[in-house]
């Protein structure tokens, strides 16, 4: 799923997120925090995959088969669930948006 949180800059969102993933079981949630998102959606995809424990393919269809088949395996083999915090999202190109339901 995704979630958003928003809100003026400077109430704590940040600090919220820290304390939220410093609270959760390490051992059933991976989390994985991006806070720089000013460049493009395969160097994106490049800092999840490196997160994610893998070397990362050289396109960019590959790159997320790659990540989505990560996932999974977190997620039904060893009962972990990955959680991606993205911090200022709304520098994030257009483009990443269009990928997420893929």
């Amino acid at each position: 799923g995704v979630g958003l949180l928003t809100g003026e800059a400077g109430v704590g969102k940040t600090a919220a997120l820290r304390r939220l993933t410093q609270a959760l079981n390490p051992h059933r949630y991976q989390v994985i925090y991006l806070a720089e998102t000013d460049f493009g959606r395969l160097d994106l995809y490049r800092s999840l995959a490196l997160a994610l424990g893998l070397e990362g393919a050289y396109r960019r269809a590959a790159l997320w088969r790659q990540i989505k088949a990560r996932i999974e395996e977190l997620a039904d083999g060893k009962n972990v669930t990955p959680l991606w915090i993205i911090d200022e999202a709304h520098n994030l190109p257009a483009e990443f948006f269009r990928d997420l339901p893929a």
